[in-house]
């Protein structure tokens, strides 16, 4: 059964205004607050299960899209990859109730649709560099040419920046790029090894082979390489599957016994 499903008996409320299971559900709650469900010491927030792809079905049954207002609410679910119809929604209702700021960080192609309808929106510098870093806003930096951050752009590890980048190899930010994690972008740095920041590419999980090389070759001699963010790389440790299979054998045997 569910993991809640007798928290009403073990925690019940000696205030009858919480006597409602906030971790289960609440569909028995009273319209106490603006979204029709009890809350106590915020244990259940609203606005931040706006931001959770997995908790809208559940937030669906709590408010009414088409009414909506919160603007932290709305906010958060600009950031949330399966809320675009949901936007879409709050969008025909009144585009200034959207939070761009938060949206243009989303990187579902609904949501970029949403932005090029709403481009007057789109008015700072911190929301092109966001959608210069957008892996779904990369035609529409193209469209923008002249708004393209090129420091993000350089960290887009999508295949549309690539192309876009090698198009551009004078606006290459090369330190930035190190630390790209795109297949495309490290045949890039193996064709310019010159250009390879060190320190950038000891974080780069996807650049664990050029990492390899340095050491062996250079590292020891004259070592650009950072060996404590190298540390945090996922890449530096391979799984030992003889040994994982050697494993496996030795419990199944001694399971069959």
């Amino acid at each position: 059964g569910h993991l809640f499903k007798k928290f009403n008996d073990i925690y019940s409320w000696e205030n009858g205004e919480y006597s409602v299971d906030y971790r289960y559900d609440s569909y028995v709650a009273q319209a106490q607050n603006r979204y029709g469900l009890l809350k106590r010491n915020g244990m259940l927030n609203y606005a931040a299960l706006a931001l959770n792809p997995q908790g809208l079905d559940y937030l669906g049954s709590q408010i009414d899209i088409n009414k909506i207002s919160d603007k932290n609410l709305i906010s958060n679910l600009c950031w949330n990859t399966r809320a675009i119809e949901w936007l879409e929604i709050i969008e025909s209702r009144d585009p200034d109730l959207l939070d761009f700021d938060s949206l243009v960080n989303n990187p579902e192609p609904g949501a970029i649709d949403i932005i090029k309808r709403n481009l007057n929106k789109i008015t700072k510098d911190y929301q092109w560099r966001t959608l210069s870093f957008n892996i779904s806003a990369v035609s529409l930096m193209r469209d923008h040419f002249e708004k393209i951050s090129w420091d993000d752009m350089s960290q887009n590890h999508s295949n549309e920046a690539i192309k876009l980048l090698k198009e551009n190899p004078e606006k290459i930010n090369w330190n930035l790029l190190s630390a790209n994690e795109n297949y495309n972008a490290i045949q890039m740095l193996k064709e310019n090894p010159e250009k390879i920041n060190y320190y950038y590419l000891s974080q780069n999980a996807s650049a664990i082979d050029l990492l390899e090389d340095y050491v062996k070759n250079f590292a020891y001699k004259n070592s650009n390489i950072d060996f404590k963010i190298l540390s945090t790389n996922r890449a530096i440790f391979t799984l030992d599957k003889e040994a994982m299979q050697k494993q496996i054998n030795e419990k199944t045997t001694s399971c069959t016994m």
